[in-house]
């Protein structure tokens, strides 16, 4: 299993993760957008990468590795 450092990241690099087309990644988190916000140049912050994880839940094969001062308040599912 793979790990991932939660990073400030491109919508290419979270469509990696999940395994999906652009299209597909868009439609996901379309119904969340005024919540995840608009992304600063072309990344998504740190705060606006676990809002996503926690929406859309936790990507296959990939453990997730979060930042020192932030812990899911709840166990997430994966995608399936």
């Amino acid at each position: 299993m793979k790990t991932w450092t939660i990073q400030p990241c491109t919508t290419k690099c979270l469509m990696e993760i999940y395994g999906v087309s652009f299209k597909i990644f868009k439609k996901h988190i379309k119904p969340f957008e005024e919540e995840i916000g608009k992304k600063i140049g072309q990344l998504f912050t740190v705060k606006q990468v676990i809002i996503i994880i926690e929406k859309l839940g936790l990507p296959l094969h990939i453990e997730i590795i979060y930042p020192p001062m932030y812990r899911p308040t709840k166990t997430l599912p994966s995608l399936t």
